[in-house]
Formats: structure tokens, sequence, C-alpha cells
């Protein structure tokens, strides 16, 4: 179980970890940060603690009723606009969560039912893996309504609470999931702000989803328009410019996912404060992380990652979610053991795989019962020093008389190209590629053996009629 800090959602307090009752200060309940509500906030409330925030609306009796087209079956959760259920749309046979606009926030708030659909229209315009879908939109009963994909499996933030921190690997590969899809947001001038574990939704294929778009803003909506006197987010992810009432933008975002990912890593977050206020006035401060706690559970390169994604300075961090994916890869490419990016690319593949410490060796049936064998293992660049992965296939001896169909067969290879190398006592072809490791993916490796199996396979039978390697 992950060490985890509560806020009470009334007066933003922190609420002792070992307690399960109410808020010590208020007698409010406390809730996770994990799952900590967003919360739109006056420059006021950032500097100092109210108690009169109301209680989020508890669910209505909606299970077991129909709605338009969807029977409701089972109530979901809830966030500061709307309550979500799975429900099951009756000519589809589909299953769905269906998110429906509060009584209470159209009461409050007369331009809430556009910004509940602006979110149906963000989501619409993001056709991406990674983005939880967007399957319709529209009012019945009084109601308003929007139907998206059912996505089987629990918010990171519910993994958090029940399981702990995540391995970095495991932690970096989702993020990567999660980088992709705000990468495609930002391409389109779409910013988030609400990145958060209990927004990104684990699938049963162990992938992540970023969901719930309800604050998303195009960014010429906003942009030039000032300092805004209100804030909309969580406060904990939320990047230190929005305490200042600056609008939030691709940075922020990017603010917003390192938090993420440091909650991934070691179960907490990077500013452990008691309110909200405390919170703000650590930002005022340029208050920095101290990952000197968290050796064990952030490796050095996640650490130079973090530091740059959580400047206080928006424009030291990477500029958008793009540029943050491509350091949050070579990260992956990293920390990934060579055996499980080898299993990846060869799945599917008929072949056998045998381990020689960090040398893996692939057996690749072919065609007229021949075969070939190619060796993936980790090593070093003698120039650059960089890790990188080496894929080779020794063809045959090499002699003199065969340097030239050597050659020729040399264009015809699509990944990778012949050497001599030496072995034991004499000189051999090899048939060889080499990737740098924090880049390199399953499908280069996978096209890299197949090619090689078979272009070193056809030069030993040219060269010496045998099937030896």
């Amino acid at each position: 179980m992950a060490q985890t800090t509560r806020f009470c959602p009334h007066c933003h307090r922190q609420v002792a970890e070992t307690s399960d009752g109410p808020c010590q200060h208020c007698a409010g309940s406390g809730e996770l940060w994990q799952d900590m509500p967003t919360v739109e906030l006056s420059d006021q409330t950032a500097h100092h603690d109210h108690s009169d925030r109301r209680s989020m609306p508890q669910p209505d009796l909606r299970v077991g009723t129909r709605l338009a087209h969807y029977e409701i079956e089972q109530f979901l959760g809830q966030g500061g606009m709307a309550q979500v259920y799975l429900a099951t749309h009756t000519t589809l046979r589909r299953p769905c969560a269906l998110k429906l606009l509060h009584h209470d926030t159209v009461d409050d708030q007369s331009h809430a039912i556009e910004s509940f659909f602006a979110e149906a229209r963000t989501v619409a315009s993001l056709v991406h893996p990674q983005v939880v879908t967007l399957h319709n939109i529209g009012s019945a009963d009084g109601r308003h309504f929007i139907e998206m994909e059912y996505v089987r499996g629990n918010s990171l933030g519910h993994h958090l609470q029940t399981n702990g921190p995540l391995s970095p690997v495991k932690a970096t590969q989702l993020i990567v999931n999660v980088c992709d899809a705000l990468a495609a947001a930002h391409e389109i001038d779409l910013i988030h702000r609400d990145v958060k574990p209990a927004n990104i939704l684990l699938t049963h294929q162990g992938t992540a989803k970023l969901a719930d778009f309800g604050l998303a803003k195009q960014i010429q909506n906003h942009t030039g328009s000032g300092a805004s006197a209100t804030m909309c987010g969580t406060p904990n992810y939320m990047a230190p410019e929005l305490f200042l009432g600056q609008p939030a933008s691709k940075q922020s975002d990017v603010y917003s996912l390192a938090v993420t990912y440091f909650a991934l890593l070691t179960g907490r977050l990077p500013l452990q404060t008691e309110s909200i206020a405390e919170l703000a006035a650590a930002h005022a401060t340029r208050r920095t992380v101290n990952f000197e706690p968290y050796a064990d559970s952030i490796p050095q390169h996640a650490q130079e990652l973090l530091l740059q994604s959580l400047h206080h300075a928006p424009q030291e961090r990477f500029r958008d979610a793009a540029e943050m994916l491509v350091a949050f890869r070579s990260l992956f490419g990293n920390l990934r053991p060579l055996g499980c990016l080898v299993e990846e690319a060869l799945e599917g593949v008929q072949h056998e795989l045998t381990r020689q410490g960090e040398r893996f060796s692939i057996l690749m049936p072919l065609s007229q019962g021949r075969s070939q064998t190619v060796h993936v293992e980790l090593t070093t660049d003698t120039e650059t020093q960089e890790h990188v992965i080496r894929i080779f296939s020794v063809c045959g001896k090499a002699t003199p008389d065969h340097y030239e169909r050597a050659l020729l067969l040399n264009a015809d290879v699509s990944h990778g190209s012949l050497a001599i190398q030496q072995l034991g006592d004499a000189p051999h072809f090899v048939m060889t590629n080499v990737y740098p490791r924090n880049t390199c993916d399953p499908a280069e490796v996978r096209r890299s053996v197949l090619d090689i199996a078979k272009h070193s396979d056809a030069l030993e039978h040219l060269l010496a009629d045998e099937d030896e390697y």
C-alpha cells in the first residue's frame, strides 16, 4: 500500500494519514490526493482556506432506470460538473460510459451546458488510440449527457491507492501512452488543464487512456487575455504560474504530467503541503523538489526529465507534449530490459529463443528445412560510448575469393550490412545491424531479425551450400 496524503474537500487542509474518520480541522470527510476533485479557485482561495465550499453532489437514483437510448446500470464516479454511469446502448447493445451534467451545476452557472458540450466537441476533434473515444451527445428528460467509450479498468489514481507505486519501466510505459495522447491534443492547440492519475484510465491490455477533457480549452480562446481571476484544475497537479492567475498553456500540461509521473514512481507528490494556501506559498517561493528521499524509486535519467518538467518557469520546461514525448520514449528505451524488447518484437513469429547473459539467440526457421540463428545483444559504441543494441548473424568463413559476392549481396540488404569479424582463429562474414538503445523499438528489432536471418542464410548457402549457422 502506498503512503498517501489526504485532503479535506471542505477546508482544503491535510487530513491525518492514519485517520479514516472526518477531518480534524472542520469535521469534513477527507479524500485521497489521487482522487481530489477538480475545483475552480479564485485568486483569494489560493492564499486562504475556506470552510464553506460545498460538498460534491451525491449520485442521484439513476441506476436501474432508462434515459433516451440508454439503460443505466452502475454508478462509476463524479466530478465537479457531472456524474458518470455505466450504461448500455439499447439499440447497439454496446456498453458505454454515460456522463450526466449535474442539475445544481446548471442552476449555478448559465454557461454550464455550453461548457459541458464543449468537452464533447473537444474530444470529438481528437482521434487517438490513447484518448477515450466520444460516441454521442444529447439531452433527454431535462438531463444533458455525453456517451463515451467505456474502458474496462480502473483509473491510475485507484491503482495507486490499491497497489502503490509502479516500477520505473511500467510507470514510464504508461506515461508514454498519456504523453502521446497529450501531444495529439497540443498539435491542434488544445490544452487539457486537468492531467492527473484520476483522469487516466487503465485498459485490460495494460495501456493508458487520457480521459476527462471537461476543462480543455482551445489556446486561441484565452491566449493574450491576461491574468485570469479564476483557476481551474486540481491544485496538487497545477503548475506554479496558474496560482498567479496566468492562463493555462501547453507547458502547464507538461507540469501536470510530470507531477503524475512522480506520483506513479513514488506514491507521493513532489511538494508535500498541508493546504492549498501552503502549496501556493511553496510555488511563490520557488521551492524545488528534493529527489534524495526517492533515489531508489526514480532513476537518474528520470530525475533529469522531471527536473526540467517541474521547473517553476514555464519557458524552462519542454515546449509541449510532443517534445516531452521524445524524452519519455528515450527514457523508456533506456529503462526497458532487452529481453522484454526482444519478446515483444517476436510476438507471433515462429522462433526458438535462448539466453546467455545479455545475449539472446533466436533460431529462425526458413524455407526448404533450413534455419538461421540471429543474436541480439547490448553493447557500447566505441566512438560515442552510447549503449546500442546489436543484431547480427554469422554467415560463414570469409575468404578473399568470396569478397565480391559478399559486396554485391550487401547492396540488397535493407536492414544491416555485411562485415568481417574474427571468430575463433578465422575471419567470418557477419550480417549486422545496430540501433541506439534509447530509441530502438520492437518493430525495428522484428524487421531487422527477419531480414538478417533471410540474407545471412542466403549468403551461407551461396558460399558453402551448408546450414551450419
